[in-house]
């Protein structure tokens, strides 16, 4: 990973462990410190300055930190590049979200078609998939 992305964000490793309170230990976990295998792989990164408050985008659950290594890159080039690859998102979310997005823009009845085909004829079938999974005919994701 190169400095300049590594200087925007931070990885650590943290775990769903409770204190007496039932407090959430987190990255403070003493476990983590003597159990290379206890709790998963995290990252963070500060997003642009929005005027009077701090936002910090935070994924955590993965395996290594090679694996969050590579998220946060993918996160931080697609915040540079306007391409963003989120490993989660479903095609279900990605339209409820697009569909959110588009109805100030459109006029009244657009966007209830829109909505209507999507909630018919394409959520139950892909709504479930991964965003990142659906691949043009004869394509791969190699290249």
């Amino acid at each position: 990973m190169t400095a300049s992305r590594l200087a925007r964000g931070r990885l650590y490793r943290s775990c769903g462990c409770r204190d007496a309170q039932r407090k959430q230990y987190g990255p403070r976990c003493p476990h983590l410190k003597t159990d290379t295998q206890h709790g998963s792989w995290a990252y963070a990164v500060d997003l642009p300055d929005t005027p009077g408050r701090r936002t910090t985008r935070r994924r955590t659950g993965f395996a290594s930190r090679t694996e969050a290594e590579r998220a946060l890159t993918s996160f931080t080039t697609g915040e540079a590049t306007g391409v963003y690859e989120e490993p989660r998102l479903t095609v279900g979310t990605y339209l409820e979200e697009w569909l959110t997005g588009r109805e100030e823009h459109l006029s009244p009845s657009t966007p209830a078609g829109y909505a209507r085909a999507a909630h018919y004829d394409l959520l139950p079938g892909f709504g479930p998939l991964r965003l990142l999974d659906l691949l043009a005919p004869g394509t791969s994701r190699n290249g």
